[in-house]
């Protein structure tokens, strides 16, 4: 492993550390337990949430989730199965790996670079699972 590697990988376990100290239960609220305990109550919120509720002729989907994103980015504890969702959603709308990128990298000045940090890997692991493999 190389000296980088070796100072990001430590870097990132002090990030994760830091972030459990802030919200030790955060890792305890995932999608799929909301969903156990109300049935539906994902797909409603994110209707809700992305225009099928709230402003229909608003943003378009794309520009929605380039939000969620810089918004999950800038928090101090990153909310990496949000993050990963709202990344995925994007995707899926038309946002392009380098515009995610970007937005990522922007809230760097208002959260800092160990959550930029956390979230351009979490971006990263999107990325690369893509199944079509094409690079926009």
């Amino acid at each position: 492993m190389s000296d980088f590697a070796k100072m990001f990988q430590e870097m990132m376990a002090q990030t994760a550390e830091m972030g459990k100290k802030f919200a030790p239960d955060a890792d305890m609220f995932t999608p799929a337990s909301f969903e156990a305990m109300m049935p539906g109550v994902g797909q409603s919120f994110l209707e809700m949430a992305f225009g099928n509720t709230i402003n229909q002729n608003g943003l378009d989907a794309k520009s929605r989730f380039l939000v969620t994103i810089a918004g999950l980015t800038s928090q101090l504890v990153l909310q990496e199965p949000q993050l990963k969702l709202a990344i995925e959603s994007a995707r899926v709308a038309g946002a392009k790996k380098q515009e995610i990128t970007e937005v990522i990298m922007q809230m760097s000045m208002f959260g800092g670079m160990p959550v930029t940090t956390q979230a351009l890997q979490t971006a990263l692991e999107v990325f690369n699972a893509e199944e079509n493999g094409k690079d926009e």
